[in-house]
């Protein structure tokens, strides 16, 4: 039996810096150290045969960066039950990524980021791939066996038609993350039935501008994770409500809305829909007054999102100057419950989490300030009241992360 130890490599030849005089050199001797360290890796490992390979790499001289390909990794391609490839380099990868179809037998995960405009041909067939996050699809619809992917994140973005044939094929599909280029949903197909893809659990879009109503063609029976980030692009209707699509979420457990086109009208109208929702995150451009006072628990026949748990807010410079501290307050003790249990179709909210730039500590010292007495008759109540540099945005970079 194989150690645990023996069955994962991790390969970064990277150069300290940027090229200078001696990077053939200093690559070479890098390198040479790797396919060494490489090649006793496999020895040791033996006939395990569902081995994972790393291999990230940046400031490395090309031809070196040939070298430990072909002497590293396509000798072993179909040994490889986890493939990370990410480099900025195209060429040294060019050999590997256009092997016939089949050569990846035991390959289960995926990450795949190398820029330019290589033909990739090797993944299309690979008859154990569940996971994949590729940077984009090469200009290849074939790139991967959709039909077989349990996780996919794409970072690339695709046109709102390719997306939509792409994930169509994903009928086994159970988390996704994509980005999107919006376009007017009246100029897609004109025959288009319900896309349903009856597992997907956990979906995020990165959606830039068009119609949002796209989505109604969509039904996820088990979603219950969504996040959507959608920019404005001006001279465009902002958010076109997907009505039809509304009504699948009242399965969903947690929401994250990044979203600078909707309005606090139209998403007070979406949260009416996520009767079970138990997580809340929200980054927009809007009038949070309105939007908090919907949120006070006042009866159990009026009540928006009942199963509140943990509500996250980012306060950008456009919401601050606004910001109602005393509803937010409000909100939060209506959902307390001190000294008693909530009832039957509620739940106590146990976590506040406030996020804004520096110039509005300010804002978030008034609202420690009022929320200090609740916290002390009441120790079930979590707060996380921070400044930050800047607001985090979407990370558009292949990560390994549980894909």
């Amino acid at each position: 039996m194989v150690p645990q130890l023996w069955c994962s490599l991790s390969v970064s030849p990277d150069m300290p810096g940027p090229f200078d005089s001696e990077i053939l050199l200093k690559s070479t001797i890098l390198v040479n150290k790797s396919i060494n360290t490489g090649n006793v890796w496999f020895r040791r490992a033996g006939s395990a045969g569902m081995l994972s390979l790393s291999l990230r790499s940046g400031y490395m001289e090309e031809q070196a960066l040939c070298h430990l390909v072909d002497e590293l990794i396509i000798p072993r391609v179909d040994q490889f039950r986890d493939l990370e490839l990410v480099s900025s380099r195209l060429t040294p990868f060019s050999l590997l990524l256009s092997l016939p179809p089949g050569s990846a037998q035991s390959l289960k995960s995926l990450v795949l980021g190398v820029e330019g405009g290589v033909s990739v041909t090797i993944f299309e067939s690979a008859p154990r791939l569940q996971r994949a996050c590729v940077s984009g699809i090469y200009g290849n619809d074939r790139l991967l066996p959709w039909s077989q992917l349990t996780h996919l994140k794409i970072a690339q973005y695709l046109s709102a038609p390719r997306w939509i044939s792409l994930i169509t094929q994903c009928v086994n599909l159970q988390e996704g993350d994509f980005a999107v280029r919006g376009v007017d949903a009246s100029t897609l197909p004109g025959n288009r039935d319900d896309i349903t893809i009856p597992d997907l659990r956990s979906l995020a879009v990165k959606f830039i501008g068009g119609d949002s109503s796209l989505f109604n063609q969509f039904y996820f029976p088990s979603l219950r994770k969504f996040r959507l980030d959608a920019e404005l692009i001006l001279g465009r209707d902002g958010w076109l409500e997907p009505t039809r699509f509304y009504g699948q979420l009242s399965s969903l457990r947690s929401l994250s809305l990044i979203n600078k086109a909707i309005n606090a009208q139209n998403l007070i109208q979406l949260l009416r829909c996520t009767t079970s929702l138990v997580e809340l995150e929200l980054d927009n451009n809007l009038d949070y007054g309105s939007l908090l006072r919907s949120l006070i628990y006042i009866d159990q026949s009026a009540n928006l999102i009942p199963r509140l748990e943990a509500i996250t807010l980012y306060l950008g410079v456009g919401t601050l100057s606004a910001f109602p501290s005393h509803v937010f307050v409000n909100m939060v003790h209506s959902r307390q419950w001190a000294y008693m249990n909530p009832p039957k179709s509620a739940s106590r909210l146990r976590r506040v989490s406030l996020f804004t730039l520096n110039e509005w500590r300010v804002v978030l010292n008034e609202v420690n300030a009022w929320l200090e007495p609740h916290r002390l008759y009441n120790g079930q109540l979590v707060t996380e009241l921070k400044v930050v540099p800047l607001l985090p945005q979407a990370d558009d970079r292949v990560e390994m992360a549980h894909w």
